[in-house]
């Protein structure tokens, strides 16, 4: 596992290139941890040697020193990215209310509009029914049989006159609830979608940004204390490990280290 980490691993590789050690070299270096000789390291085989190497090497304080800042600005970034993934969410989320509250709203408008149709029809339904009278009462007098009919049969024309106009409403009553439950629905998966959509690019993130912090990591395990004093005699510390200026917060830590 250690060979192929060092053959895919590019960081790995340029390290262990920059100080000149080969495959064989880092097999010396694991045999060398592997006391029992069981092929893996095991906690109390690998702390021995590191704790050596922190007391005795003079690069040992560089060497932390420079995974502290590297820890730092990698939890900067990852607050700053953290702010903007969740300031877009937050965005997106009230674009979704505005596009529900407007669409809520265009569907109870013509709930609305209906209503002047009922009162336009009684309208005519009464103007209907003054100007029968007006017409039939001069012959009240000489034909009551003749008017009872007209008035029986006005009574059936204004009720089959008023019956479309109730089926009518009652469909388009039908036809906007399901479109309007629809329309929710249809928002509600999207807002859905987009929340497990940001998890998983969040969970995506955050296992990269421990892998970027688990690779300084790695390059500790099977070196010697001779290994890290060629490995970190030439690098830059007055930057930190972006090539970014430091933070007040850095320096300060830095300065009680």
């Amino acid at each position: 596992e250690l060979i192929a980490g060092a053959k895919n691993d590019a960081v790995f590789r340029s390290r262990l290139r920059v100080m000149d050690i080969d495959e064989n070299d880092l097999q010396q270096l694991f045999q060398m941890i592997d006391i029992d000789e069981s092929g893996s390291l095991q906690v109390s085989e690998f702390i021995g040697p590191l704790s050596r190497w922190a007391r005795d090497s003079k690069t040992a304080p560089r060497f932390i020193k420079y995974n502290l800042m590297q820890s730092m600005q990698m939890q900067e970034d990852l607050l700053e990215l953290s702010d903007r993934r969740f300031t877009r969410l937050s965005t997106q989320l009230e674009t979704l209310a505005n596009q529900l509250s407007a669409v809520t709203g265009g569907e109870s408008e013509p709930e609305g509009l209906l209503m002047p149709t009922s009162s336009g029809d009684d309208s005519f339904n009464t103007t209907a029914s003054s100007s029968h009278d007006q017409i039939s009462a001069p012959h009240a007098s000489g034909h009551p049989e003749l008017l009872e009919s007209k008035d029986s049969s006005h009574f059936a024309l204004e009720s089959q006159a008023s019956l479309p106009v109730d089926i009518d409403d009652h469909d388009c009553h039908s036809r906007r609830a399901p479109t309007l439950a629809t329309h929710s629905s249809e928002i509600s998966r999207k807002i859905e979608a987009a929340m497990a959509h940001i998890d998983a690019k969040l969970e995506t993130l955050l296992h990269r940004e421990e892998e970027r912090h688990r690779q300084p990591q790695r390059l500790a395990r099977g070196h010697s204390k001779d290994t890290f004093r060629v490995m970190y005699m030439e690098q830059p510390w007055h930057v930190n490990g972006g090539g970014k200026p430091r933070s007040k917060d850095s320096e300060r830590t830095l300065a009680n280290i």
